[in-house]
């Protein structure tokens, strides 16, 4: 079905604020995923100078739960990137 230019006009001003909602989330979606990637960088660093019992703001429990939302994270944005090539046709 071809649109006329007033039907994908009107078309475009429903998608065009649901891309831009969707690109915002997924901005932040990659931010946050970026500052797990870099706490769990910083916390194997800095774990592999402390004694067992001297784990501060690094405590396994924290860093295995930060790891688990970083896995999580990157299977969201993999959904997503899925559906948006599926949908578009767009390779992400």
């Amino acid at each position: 079905m071809i649109l006329t230019p007033f039907e994908k006009a009107e078309q475009n001003k429903i998608l065009h604020p649901k891309r831009m909602a969707l690109c915002f989330k997924v901005s932040d979606l990659i931010e946050k995923l970026e500052e797990a990637e870099l706490f769990l960088a910083v916390a194997d660093s800095k774990n592999r100078n402390l004694g067992p019992c001297d784990y501060g703001m690094y405590d396994p429990d924290l860093i295995a739960t930060v790891r688990a939302e970083s896995v999580r994270l990157m299977c969201t944005l993999a959904a997503v990137s899925n559906l948006w090539e599926q949908t578009n046709g767009v390779s992400a």
